[in-house]
């Protein structure tokens, strides 16, 4: 890795997930992880994907269900209006299979762009963009899920995740 760390941005990734005791998997002949991940009985998957060459660690958490046909435009409302107010990440929504996820991501350096960052700034960047991606899951799925069994409105959704902006 171009800077001042002397391990892979891969390396430096697997450390963070591996000090923050997530049970996690390598996915093969990638440079991602995946996380089964659980909060208050519901679980996701999370994806960490490092992309080496341009310095990039992306985390997606992966919505537990597909949102039926019937639902896009309320949770696009709902992600969109979160997308508004959030500081950093985003919510994404293929409308071809209503797969939901929500991404974060950091750049740490790169050939183009070297870092003066040491390894240990580099892991607190990784973790943050882990961390602040299960944040948003955590608040914002249980909504998602409640928009689309018809308990809540997305004006009331929105207000149920007022935490993240």
């Amino acid at each position: 890795m171009p800077g001042t760390s002397s391990k892979t941005l891969l390396n430096l990734t697997e450390e963070v997930l591996k000090d923050s005791q997530f049970e996690y998997e390598r996915i093969s002949d990638t440079d991602a992880y995946s996380i089964d991940y659980s909060f208050d009985d519901v679980s996701w998957m999370i994806f960490v994907q490092v992309v080496e060459n341009l310095g990039l660690v992306i985390a997606y958490s992966s919505c537990p269900f597909s949102i039926e046909q019937e639902y896009h435009s309320q949770v696009m409302e709902f992600s969109s209006r979160l997308n508004y107010v959030l500081f950093e990440g985003g919510f994404e929504m293929d409308t071809a299979d209503g797969d939901l996820r929500f991404k974060t991501s950091a750049f740490v350096g790169s050939e183009a762009s070297p870092t003066t960052l040491s390894e240990e700034d580099i892991k607190a960047l990784i973790q943050h963009t882990v961390f602040s991606n299960i944040f948003v899951a955590t608040i914002s799925f249980p909504s998602v899920a409640k928009i689309v069994r018809g308990i809540i409105s997305v004006d009331e959704a929105v207000v149920a995740s007022s935490d993240l902006g």
